[in-house]
């Protein structure tokens, strides 16, 4: 599935934080967390600077839920919509 024009496709990736002793918390341990972010699985023809396989953050509940064939819910996000790309 390929989107049209500046839009992509994203797969949320869990966040994860480590703490000082190496424990790791989950989600539903942190508060209030403004960003989220997710990999990139396809993108539309003007997208510029990401790429497939890149890591994009966005703000909280963007985007649009998707769900594909599989069951698997991917997000339909507009690339002005990314804060940052790893």
């Amino acid at each position: 599935m390929t989107p049209l024009f500046d839009r992509l496709l994203v797969r949320k990736k869990p966040m994860e934080e480590v703490t000082t002793d190496g424990g790791i918390l989950l989600d539903a341990d942190k508060l209030e967390v403004a960003h989220e972010r997710g990999e990139v699985v396809s993108i539309g023809s003007d997208v510029a600077a990401v790429a497939v396989g890149d890591v994009a953050w966005f703000q909280k509940n963007s985007g649009s839920p998707i769900l594909m064939p599989k069951g698997e819910t991917l997000f339909l996000l507009r690339q002005e919509q990314l804060d940052l790309v790893e």
